[in-house]
């Protein structure tokens, strides 16, 4: 390979790992099952719906018998099982397991 082929290749590694990290910022509830409730600092537990969203402020609960699939921008999915808190990290891209168990 020569030198350009090298480095485009670079390039497109670099522009993936871009795009994977910019995707862990949001997700969107594909599924909800039960009691699933969304958590932020400011508010009560609200219960979720299709379609919704959260972000790195926003963490994710599930109750007994309850179970949650959410999808982020790079189709990603996420499974949340019962009796699980579920939290994205915006600031670091962390994903916290807080109890319970999920299917990254």
């Amino acid at each position: 390979m020569n030198s350009s082929c090298h480095f485009a290749i670079v390039l497109l590694f670099l522009a993936a790992s871009c795009a994977s990290a910019a995707s862990l910022k949001q997700a969107e509830f594909t599924r909800v099952i039960n009691d699933v409730r969304t958590l932020t600092a400011q508010q009560q537990p609200v219960p979720a719906k299709l379609g919704d969203k959260i972000s790195g402020q926003t963490a994710v609960s599930t109750g007994m018998s309850s179970r949650a699939e959410l999808r982020f921008p790079d189709k990603t999915l996420t499974r949340i099982g019962s009796n699980s808190v579920f939290k994205l990290g915006q600031a670091d891209r962390t994903v916290n397991l807080e109890q319970g168990v999920i299917l990254l």
